[in-house]
């Protein structure tokens, strides 16, 4: 079982609001993004509350943060026409820039997966997937979506992927196309849905969208997605009543 009980509070890291967070793969490590002018990235011993490393991340505004598994001292940061790979060592952080080269444009990238031996993916917001050996661009996935990817999510089957064009994409190991799965044609789907979080294991595939909505989809079903939660719709709920005798309530925006 688990209790709702606050373990650690993380104070004093950033001025303003938070932009990203990431666990290491043992758990003992968080990273964190800021949303001052510096978009300042921290590194926490999260259990003892303190600041293992800080360093301002970069001039533009990032989206993504996350630890390769693969290697316990690396890190990537991605965001507004750039990418950075990083590396702890003791209390210093220190970056290459992502060389985009003539193998793709210099794209906004929203969010990364990773392969071993320092190879990264990475969603873009033209709906391009770029993939990186080190900080080098070294091929681009053309047309993986329609729009801009929100998420990839790296697992022993593959990759998955969401994008604002609504649909979900499995991916063998060399990015190349398993499935397609568009929610905006189930039962529950509607024109402007969004995925933006994507999680997949073995015949399971959960699916968060912009709205609020959690989906369930086994891949034997995929034309059957089971919607678990559901929310109001975009923006903020200012209207919530409780019917007095039913189990029923009602939300307006």
């Amino acid at each position: 079982t688990y209790s709702t009980q606050t373990i650690s509070i993380l104070k004093d890291g950033h001025t303003h609001g938070v932009a990203a967070l990431a666990f290491d793969k043992e758990g003992n490590r968080l990273a964190s993004v800021g949303l001052d002018g510096a978009n300042t990235i921290n590194v926490w011993d999260w259990k003892k509350g303190k600041i293992i490393s800080t360093t301002k991340g970069h001039t533009d505004r990032i989206f993504d943060i996350q630890w390769d598994p693969y290697n316990k001292n690396r890190l990537v940061s991605c965001g507004v026409k750039h990418i950075k790979f990083w590396t702890l060592c003791g209390n210093a952080l220190t970056a290459k820039k992502g060389i985009f080269g003539k193998v793709g444009e210099i794209q906004t990238i929203l969010c990364l997966a990773f392969a071993p031996d320092e190879v990264t993916f990475t969603g873009v917001l033209n709906g391009d997937v770029y993939m990186w050996k080190g900080n080098n661009l070294t091929r681009v996935i053309q047309n993986a979506h329609n729009a801009g990817i929100f998420t990839l999510y790296a697992c022993d089957e593959g990759y998955a992927s969401g994008s604002r064009d609504g649909c979900i994409k499995l991916w063998d190991t060399d990015f190349k196309t398993i499935a397609k799965i568009d929610l905006t044609e189930s039962e529950h789907g509607y024109k402007g849905m969004s995925i933006r979080a994507v999680c997949w294991g073995g015949d399971r595939i959960l699916a968060g969208t912009q709205d609020s909505e959690i989906y369930e989809i086994a891949l034997r079903e995929r034309d059957k997605p089971k919607l678990l939660m559901q929310g109001h719709a975009e923006g903020e709920l200012w209207g919530l009543g409780v019917h007095p005798k039913q189990p029923l309530f009602v939300t307006g925006s």
